[in-house]
């Protein structure tokens, strides 16, 4: 590997290898295990399951849960998530989180908003 001004110079021999390689573990920590029931917890990956964390830690998390996952995602694609898919959170978990981060959540689709289930 050759190395200009402080940057790694990747051959194509390391590309192929870093292609073929599995993605990183990123596990999620315990405390999240409630909010995940139907799941283990281990198979889970903070990077690659990002929507599924983000929509179970803002509709049903605690502060310590919001906390590490606005540390860990950063407040902008918390954000981002809330206005892209708000839609799947609570009604009371959207307002309030669209109110925090001061977004509007774009409506989901039209079976998501009506049905015998919504009242």
């Amino acid at each position: 590997r050759a190395k200009v001004l402080g940057e790694c110079l990747l051959d194509e021999g390391d590309v192929k290898r870093l292609e073929s390689s599995p993605r990183m573990r990123q596990r999620l920590p315990a405390s999240l295990a409630g909010l995940f029931p139907e799941y283990d917890l281990a198979a889970l990956n903070a990077g690659t399951d990002r929507d599924l964390v983000l929509s179970r830690v803002l509709d049903a998390g605690g502060e310590r849960e919001a906390a590490w996952a606005l540390r860990r995602y950063g407040t902008k694609a918390a954000a981002a998530f809330v206005r892209l898919r708000g839609a799947a959170l609570s009604p009371r978990a959207r307002a309030f989180w669209e109110a925090f981060f001061g977004v509007r959540a774009e409506p989901g689709p039209a079976w998501r908003r009506k049905g015998p289930w919504r009242a």
